[in-house]
């Protein structure tokens, strides 16, 4: 995957800063399952470039912000409903999003848009944000979220996202991935990931909350 440094573009200014976008791949026309064509746009990462062009360019897209609204939901309601003992709300997956939209070094966040081709309207489908700290002779990626709304997998969205973020991450030193998933009833997400030829192991993932944590101590030490 090549990046498209001819395709970055600045875009209005917010909060004194000057934000653009570069863009990768191609557009592509797919039919989904109840025969709406629609274009899957290039993908978009937000960048700090700064190169003066036109507003009216028709490959300049909205902010990933504008995004997340609309991921936020079809999120919460995927994961409410797929037996996983979740339950999110659209304001909680909103706030997750947003600060892995924050402007530190070491965050990624790839939105993936497409087009209604009736209505000529543009909305997001997915994403794939992560985080880099130190690790062992460079960075690791972790804590990574990659999702895609369900009418839209098996397009090759989500390889094509992990391959964008992998790429830019790779060029900032990251060299490791970690992260955590599941398998349903079909081994999805896990059998996406041994596709790509990551490997597990049998680490055993450990959750709870914290209050009853700190009263399973309280208690401990009063006995």
């Amino acid at each position: 995957m090549e990046f498209r440094t001819d395709l970055v573009y600045s875009i209005s200014q917010y909060n004194d800063q000057s934000y653009g976008l570069l863009t990768l791949g191609e557009s592509k026309i797919i039919q989904l399952e109840n025969g709406k064509n629609v274009e899957l746009l290039p993908y978009l990462l937000q960048t700090h470039c700064t190169r003066g062009t036109s507003k009216n360019d028709p490959r300049i897209r909205k902010r990933n912000e504008v995004a997340i609204p609309q991921l936020a939901e079809a999120y919460a309601d995927h994961y409410n409903n797929a037996g996983l003992g979740e339950h999110w709300t659209t304001e909680e997956v909103e706030a997750m999003l947003k600060w892995q939209l924050g402007e530190s070094l070491g965050r990624y966040f790839l939105a993936k848009w497409a087009r209604d081709l009736e209505s000529n309207k543009e909305f997001p489908i997915g994403f794939f944000c992560a985080y880099a700290k130190p690790y062992q002779g460079g960075q690791m990626i972790c804590d990574g979220e990659l999702f895609v709304l369900p009418e839209y997998r098996k397009f090759g969205i989500g390889t094509e996202l992990t391959q964008a973020l992998f790429t830019i991450a790779k060029s900032s030193g990251v060299n490791f991935f970690e992260s955590l998933t599941y398998e349903d009833e079909n081994g999805y997400p896990l059998k996406f990931w041994q596709k790509l030829g990551v490997n597990h192991d049998d680490l055993i993932h450990i959750y709870g909350d914290v209050e009853e944590i700190l009263s399973k101590i309280r208690s401990k030490k009063e006995h």
